[in-house]
């Protein structure tokens, strides 16, 4: 606006103030009925005009009174031919002067006079594009955006000051995951011509974005950008700015950016005082895209940012009674409190979180507390922590995860895990109520990219007796196609306890087995090397009843050697031994028992009287039909 401001006033009043400017090859003539004024060069300092023709209808008077109707003004700046229709007087006697101009089609309205040092600025519907060349911005091919309103120009102090501004239909496709459209607004900026500084306040009140999985509505959720820009004294710029909602969150930016537009350094600040208003509004939608649907969040937070040589150099999170759950994935928190320091190059200060309670995994963690260090891509847990888990406890001994931003993520973890109850974790996760605990000590769980591989063995008590979990190691455990991997060892579980909790129908006794090279992918067992038995001992006895033998019976092929008919004068039968084994591959279980031939195979072993043996007939049977059978039995 400067420029031709400039030109418009200087022109026709050059001799006011031409010991300030240059002037080259002033001419004044008369043709075609109008009286035409030109100047091939009009210089000073850093503004350069060209090819300057001032026209005016008729024979102009130019002293001592000089008056223009429907006068065109032509300029040549910044690689373009500007024209203006104009009007105006200039009084030499008196040295008053009044002057307008309208320019674009009247999309920018200029009226001034010699009374007063605030020129306003008309703008009706001024398009981006015209401004640009002023600016002198890059070209943005596909950029819209129009402005109205009025802007005062101080001359005096060089400074461009808004009343009423609307900014609208604002539209941009920056790249796939980076789209404004139809952005409207209000308006207000002042712009310091002489210290190259401006301050600027934008209502967002309609229109929409898409900045990467952040979608924006403004119609529903208006948005207030206040930003500062200035030099800053050496050979950059400094930017101030600052996006908020006036109720939930705000984002605050303070950025040194050098001449040729690197970043040298900056602070980002993200206050949320209601996460509640947030998550309703932007959050719910990105977790949502994270395979986090319909989480709940609650609470506030701040995150603090620098930046350095365009890295980031260091981050502070402070968390204040923040809740979070999400029940697809087990996973919530309680009053969760605290800070955590990120620092790319060093770990000078230890980050501290407590909480009321947490769930993960569908695991609940009691009231308890977290010190850690977090040093770029590496997390170190400090001391030995206890977290309740039901009525037991897991102690942290070492806990360490590296390579954290990159796909071969590493993590190494030994802890002991005090008892807890078997009865609880099974409620908990909807299973059939269990007896027992578990215990144990955990070596090592070391992850490798999508591998995690548990080191040693995990002991549980369960059903009276003992099992250990060797080898367990899991691939891609949440991602697509998990694999989990194992070798099992029991000893000595209650038969009574376990056919109760599965309804089978009672069978007591103890009972041993092992479940070897284990293999379950995408949830479905796909190799096995299982044989289970029953161990007689002292005191201990072995019957089974009418219903576990229905039930064993159903599951195809397998029969009990004594005629229904007899059967129903007894509810159990003793027994001298349960064997049953089976070799799972490409999807065929090679069934087996405690007598094996290739058409048949025993699986209970009668004793007492009336004796009744359990018999199978074929011993390749597809595990999908058995599983089916075992799950569909008529028991809960």
């Amino acid at each position: 606006m400067q420029l031709f401001l400039i030109v418009i006033s200087l022109t026709l009043s050059y001799c006011v103030n031409a010991q300030s400017w240059t002037i080259d090859d002033l001419k004044t003539k008369s043709e075609s009925g109008q009286t035409v004024i030109s100047v091939s060069t009009l210089y000073q300092q850093d503004i350069l005009l060209e090819n300057v023709v001032y026209q005016c209808p008729g024979h102009m008077i130019l002293f001592p009174q000089h008056r223009c109707q429907d006068g065109s003004l032509s300029v040549q700046s910044f690689g373009h031919q500007w024209l203006l229709d104009v009007n105006g007087e200039i009084n030499w006697s008196t040295n008053r002067w009044m002057f307008e101009g309208v320019l674009w089609d009247s999309s920018l309205h200029i009226s001034v006079n010699s009374d007063s040092n605030q020129w306003p600025l008309q703008l009706n519907r001024l398009s981006w594009q015209q401004l640009q060349p002023i600016l002198q911005i890059p070209q943005l091919d596909n950029l819209t955006a129009f402005i109205s309103g009025v802007v005062n120009w101080q001359l005096n102090e060089g400074i461009l000051i808004s009343e009423e501004v609307k900014v609208d239909q604002v539209s941009h496709f920056f790249s796939d995951e980076m789209i404004v459209d139809s952005l409207s607004g209000n308006l207000a900026f002042s712009i310091d011509i002489n210290h190259l500084a401006m301050e600027w306040q934008l209502q967002l009140e309609a229109g929409e974005a898409l900045i990467g999985p952040v979608y924006l509505n403004f119609s529903e959720w208006p948005l207030l950008v206040t930003g500062q820009w200035s030099l800053d004294g050496v050979d950059g710029w400094n930017l101030v700015l600052t996006i908020s909602d006036n109720i939930s969150t705000s984002l605050n930016a303070e950025v040194n950016i050098s001449e040729k537009g690197n970043l040298r350094y900056g602070t980002l600040q993200w206050l949320v005082d209601d996460a509640t208003v947030l998550n309703k509004r932007i959050l719910g939608s990105v977790l949502d895209l994270y395979g986090f649907k319909s989480s709940q969040i609650a609470g506030a937070w701040s995150l603090n940012m620098r930046l350095d040589n365009q890295q980031l150099t260091n981050a502070t999170w402070e968390l204040k009674d923040l809740s979070f759950d999400n029940d697809l994935r087990k996973l919530s928190a309680d009053s969760l409190n605290g800070k955590v320091y990120w620092q790319h190059d060093s770990h000078q200060k230890a980050s501290a979180l407590t909480w009321d309670n947490l769930l993960v995994a569908g695991m609940p963690v009691g009231q308890s507390s977290v010190d850690f260090l977090w040093q770029y891509d590496q997390i170190d847990i400090l001391g030995q922590p206890e977290w309740p888990v039901f009525d037991g406890s897991l102690i942290i001994e070492e806990w360490s995860v590296s390579r954290l931003f990159s796909d071969a993520l590493s993590m190494h973890l030994s802890a002991e895990v005090k008892p807890i109850s078997l009865s609880l974790v099974t409620e908990k996760m909807g299973w059939p109520k269990m007896r027992g605990s578990i215990s144990g000590h955990i070596p090592s769980i070391i992850k490798n990219g999508a591998v995690v591989v548990f080191e040693g063995g995990l002991d549980l008590e369960v059903f009276e007796g003992t099992m250990r979990v060797n080898q367990l190691s899991t691939e891609r455990l949440f991602g697509v196609a998990p694999v989990i991997a194992a070798d099992v060892r029991f000893a000595d579980l209650n038969l009574g306890q376990l056919t109760e909790t599965f309804d089978f129908g009672k069978i007591t006794g103890l009972l041993s087995g092992t479940i070897e090279d284990l293999r379950i992918t995408n949830w479905k067992t796909d190799r096995l090397k299982a044989e289970i038995y029953t161990v007689k001992k002292k005191g201990v006895k072995q019957t089974i009843s009418q219903q576990a033998i229905d039930h064993i019976s159903s599951l195809g092929g397998i029969q009990g050697a004594i005629s229904r008919s007899f059967l129903r004068f007894f509810d159990e039968f003793k027994y001298q031994k349960i064997k049953l084994s089976c070799v799972l591959h490409n999807s065929v279980c090679q069934v087996g028992g405690i007598h094996n031939s290739n058409r048949q195979f025993t699986i209970v072993e009668g004793g007492g009287i009336p004796k009744i043996n359990i018999v199978g007939f074929v011993r390749e049977i597809d595990w999908e039909i058995f599983i089916s059978r075992l799950l569909n039995a008529n028991y809960e």
